[in-house]
């Protein structure tokens, strides 16, 4: 074998080596993935799960004065919501460190109140703390317009629940009537995007809406369905 044979046969060899490396390289890359995917999504419900454990975790409250007590290192503005719901509803079913329960209280099948906003996603801001949960039997093709409107909106399809999570039950009676009418084709989800941006600019300023104040659809209808929850204890 001459030089230049000689020469050739080494550059045919090394691109084998190279296209063998970049197939070995591609597949531990696939297994990667592989591998990984199982761990992110079993991150994902490990998150979903943290919520349900907050809530299992806590235990009958005897008295309001007794959820002062549990509220009384919790942030300010976590105590603040806590505060709120108390005075509106009175004392809460069940309380922990971590967080204050409501069953059936006015309109609401459940009002929690987290010490901390939960869960950490970037579409939760820091104050974050109150999650209402309404009876509401979501159809399949409107759970992603929804999540589209506002991410704090948590669909339970199994429970037939609507929930939403926010700073203040005005905001959470604001998305969950835009909500509502993201469900029924009243509004797009651009549309209850811009409205929801719009009232909630006028209420810092003072102004009210209807949005804020209550349910503007019929709560007991094919729709809001859902389980019973306990009473008071």
């Amino acid at each position: 074998m001459n030089a230049e044979e000689d020469i050739m046969s080494n550059i045919e060899a090394g691109r084998k080596t190279a296209i063998h490396a970049a197939f070995w390289a591609a597949g531990l890359g696939l297994l990667a993935l592989v591998v990984a995917a199982p761990r992110l999504n079993l991150s994902a419900q490990s998150g979903m799960r943290s919520a349900a454990d907050i809530e299992r975790k806590t235990h009958p409250s005897a008295s309001a004065r007794t959820a002062e007590t549990i509220i009384r290192d919790w942030p300010e503005r976590a105590r603040g919501a806590a505060r709120a719901m108390i005075e509106k509803y009175g004392k809460p079913n069940r309380g922990s460190a971590d967080a204050l329960v409501w069953y059936n209280n006015g309109p609401w099948q459940k009002t929690v109140v987290y010490r901390r906003a939960w869960p950490q996603s970037a579409a939760t801001r820091e104050d974050d703390f109150l999650e209402q949960t309404i009876a509401y039997q979501v159809p399949n093709d409107k759970i992603n317009a929804l999540k589209r409107f506002d991410p704090r909106l948590s669909v339970n399809k199994i429970r037939a629940e609507l929930s939403c999570r926010s700073e203040s039950e005005s905001a959470n009676f604001l998305a969950l009537n835009l909500a509502d009418e993201i469900v029924v084709n009243k509004r797009s989800v651009e549309s209850a995007r811009d409205f929801c941006l719009k009232t909630r600019r006028l209420a810092r300023s003072g102004k009210t809406s209807p949005y804020l104040e209550g349910f503007l659809f019929e709560m007991f209808n094919d729709r809001s369905s859902g389980p019973e929850y306990p009473g008071p204890l």
